[in-house]
């Protein structure tokens, strides 16, 4: 595994954790092999989002992860049917909790990959799941996201 070690002084007694590798590889493969695509091919999704803080999830009992604030017209979360109202949760397979996040992944991927989006949608108040598959589309001069 991979070793870390919490330092301590003489009032605390330091601690040792591992990460097992067989947790640690896949995402070490991940990180190599993931490149930043030069932005005039990267993917447009066509969102307006914040994040969804652990304190708000709690309180109000709603999914971590991108609330989707605005959802372009015309735009691939449209036509993939994304709704305002929808929280992301992951994107390609990752877990996904910030916009920060959100930007760093759309920033590795071209404009026409097919890209699943796991979504928590309400429904009376009840959150259910809900995979979408998007086609990336080519970001406008004046949008970021």
């Amino acid at each position: 595994g991979i070793n870390s070690a919490k330092y301590a002084d003489e009032q605390v007694e330091g601690m040792g954790f591992a990460i097992p590798i067989s947790t640690a590889v896949p995402i070490i493969n991940d990180i190599i092999k993931e490149e930043a695509v030069p932005e005039e091919e990267q993917g447009y999704l066509g969102i307006r989002g914040n994040d969804v803080s652990s304190e708000y999830s709690e309180y109000y009992n709603v999914p971590l992860g991108v609330f989707v604030g605005e959802v372009s017209k015309n735009s691939p979360a449209e036509k993939a049917g994304m709704l305002t109202g929808d929280i992301i949760t992951k994107f390609d397979g990752r877990d996904i909790t910030t916009m920060e996040g959100l930007y760093g992944k759309l920033k590795t991927k071209k404009a026409g990959e097919k890209i699943k989006i796991v979504v928590e949608r309400s429904n009376n108040g009840e959150y259910k799941e809900k995979t979408l598959t998007v086609t990336l589309g080519t970001k406008p001069q004046d949008n970021n996201n």
